[in-house]
């Protein structure tokens, strides 16, 4: 038997958690038993396929970083800042009641990562190319080079908008 119906809005997260918890003390004939599949399946099949690149993808980037840098410490860095992109995805996403949409959410997270990882590459870069050249304040230099255009560019948005 297949049951179908509309969800009027609500995620379908939503709605499998009130239909399971309705159905938990449902006594079952002998012999049958309910299965969740459609869209629930394909999103935990997105999901885990979504989880298992990015954990691939990761696991490469750190490979080349390592060998790129020659140290351990520098790609530990770009990975924080990984992670610290992630945190605020979340704590967006709550700020603004979304959902965590597998396929959209995922795939902009992924996304996200990899501009992140981009952006504290060249970060890095920078720092170290300004003390090979014995230059003072590295670090606080670097990311006010790399600040700087980013700041403009919102100004400037802000400005005419």
């Amino acid at each position: 038997m297949t049951i179908t119906g509309s969800n009027q809005g609500r995620g379908v997260d939503k709605i499998l958690g009130d239909v399971r918890e309705r159905l938990a003390d449902l006594p079952l004939p002998r012999g049958y038993s309910i299965e969740y599949t459609g869209d629930t399946q394909e999103m935990i099949e997105s999901g885990i396929f979504l989880l298992k690149a990015f954990g691939i993808a990761a696991g490469l980037i750190l490979v080349i970083l390592v060998i790129q840098f020659n140290s351990v410490l520098l790609p530990a860095i770009i990975f924080f800042s990984v992670i610290l992109s992630m945190i605020g995805v979340m704590w967006g996403l709550l700020a603004f009641q979304m959902r965590f949409g597998v396929i959209m959410t995922g795939v902009g997270v992924i996304s996200l990562a990899g501009i992140v990882v981009n952006n504290a590459i060249v970060l890095i870069d920078c720092a170290l190319q300004r003390k090979a050249a014995g230059l003072g304040r590295t670090w606080a230099w670097s990311c006010w080079v790399r600040f700087s255009p980013r700041s403009w560019a919102w100004r400037s948005s802000a400005a005419c908008s």
